[in-house]
């Protein structure tokens, strides 16, 4: 049975790229319509468009085009409600509603004025229920703490003749308030790495890291909260651990050296094998420009990780690249901008096991069973074993496959068999026809009821 057999059944393979009206400047996810999937937000400045691509939930997108006037952008829910907004910067930081129903606010608002500096995050910064937004610019960074009536309070929070400082959220301790790690040069050229504790009403204690600039992110290097650091020494092979003791005091853990010859610019960090710890992601940059992979390294579970994977991109030029679930599967994939030419997003597949693909393997639509036929599959995932059951009414000829994304036949569990009607439990240990566990991934279950066909999705990890 081949891939090209199910298409018309309920095979939908979608591309990984998506050509824009022009450069690219900003891109951003959110759930901009609220049915559970994510959508992209793409910032094309130079045709006064923002594309949003809306998700159907299994990482197939379809393109909605709103002329207005952008250059960076994010989005995120600023009013009072659950819809996720889009902020975008030219002059001013300006608001534009989401009306819901893939509709927008024709107008920008702007909220702040004179800003002509990224925005970093939408995020609330002090439990009050409104979402803040944190920004840096060369020389200082702060919080437009939102007032909760669509006005914003500008606070600075360092300005300490610093140059280019850029804080990254973490939680450190056990409260729910967001904390910063942020590192910089000061304009004598001293440098140091901080992190900050989040007292509540926009006051924050600093502690002095280390006296060296990093890219700085916090994240769960182990599986014990609170957040670890990971600091990557840019641009050299040097990314350095430290570990949560609790309660924000942090140990030197050491220094873990990627595998390649030039520095690292750091891309990415996510868990993207779903098992507790955080794994990152990076681009390799020479001083003379930067190569055409992406490259993944996933954690050993051991204060280290494992050498790295490499997908080819094409030739960088002011790359851009964030992850989150695309496709329904709750691992995070890849969209990205700023290869070859910088007019594209493209996506870059999670198989379900922190290895990736150029095609979507959860990108498939399930076909709907007849109404009076039972046909499930618990647990999914699974990791050992998963049971598929389904009923029968009549007399029937029934087959049941296991399939890949390729559409090859991993395991025959029924071929062309007779049945009577009843109730059926058919277990599989996720293994092939040659009784050989298969490798982690989404598999299809394919089930031919007299000629119909219907097939769900399954996770093995």
């Amino acid at each position: 049975m081949l891939v090209a057999f199910l298409f018309n059944q309920s095979i939908m393979v979608f591309s990984q790229e998506y050509e824009m009206p022009s450069f690219v400047h900003a891109i951003d996810a959110c759930d901009m319509d609220l049915d559970g999937s994510n959508d992209i937000i793409v910032s094309c400045a130079y045709a006064d468009t923002i594309v949003i691509l809306f998700n159907d939930g299994s990482g197939n997108f379809d393109p909605y085009y709103y002329k207005r006037a952008t250059w960076h952008l994010l989005c995120g829910c600023i009013d009072e409600d659950s819809l996720p907004d889009i902020l975008t910067v030219t002059d001013n930081l300006n608001y534009i509603k989401n009306n819901g129903n893939r509709t927008f606010s024709n107008s920008l608002v702007p909220l702040i004025e004179n800003v002509n500096f990224p925005i970093d995050k939408v995020m609330d910064m002090s439990d009050d229920g409104w979402n803040d937004i944190i920004y840096a610019c060369d020389t200082y960074w702060g919080i437009f703490k939102n007032n909760g009536d669509l006005t914003f309070t500008n606070i600075i929070i360092g300005s300490d003749n610093a140059t280019n400082p850029r804080p990254s959220i973490g939680f450190f301790n056990n409260d729910p308030l967001p904390d910063i790690v942020i590192s910089y040069s000061y304009l004598n050229g001293s440098q140091v790495t901080k992190y900050l504790i989040n007292n509540g009403t926009f006051l924050f204690t600093s502690f002095i890291l280390n006296e060296t600039v990093y890219k700085s992110l916090s994240s769960h290097l182990d599986d014990i909260p609170p957040d670890d650091l990971i600091l990557f020494y840019n641009p050299t092979p040097e990314v350095h651990l430290y570990e949560n003791t609790g309660d924000a005091t942090f140990i030197s853990r050491g220094i873990h050296y990627t595998q390649n010859s030039a520095g690292v610019i750091f891309a990415d960090l996510a868990d993207y094998n779903q098992d507790g710890f955080d794994d990152f992601s990076y681009t390799q940059c020479f001083w003379s420009g930067c190569t055409d992979s992406l490259y993944v390294e996933l954690n050993d579970h051991n204060w280290s990780f494992e050498p790295e994977q490499q997908y080819f991109i094409g030739t960088l030029n002011s790359f851009i690249i964030n992850s989150i679930d695309l496709n329904g599967d709750n691992f995070p994939d890849f969209y990205m901008t700023g290869y070859s030419s910088n007019i594209k997003v493209k996506i870059l597949w999670n198989n379900g096991d922190g290895t990736f693909s150029y095609e979507n393997p959860v990108g498939i639509k399930e076909s709907v069973p007849l109404q009076d036929l039972y046909f499930n599959i618990m647990p999914n995932p699974f990791s050992s074993s998963t049971y598929i059951n389904f009923t029968i009414h009549d007399a029937e000829v029934v087959s049941l496959r296991i399939i890949d994304i390729q559409g090859n036949i991993i395991n025959n569990l029924m071929n062309d068999k007779n049945i009577e009607k009843g109730d059926y439990q058919i277990k599989w240990d996720g293994t092939n026809n040659s009784g050989i566990l298969i490798s982690p991934g989404v598999y299809l279950i394919v089930f031919t009821i007299n000629e119909n066909i219907f097939s769900k999705k399954i996770i093995y990890y």
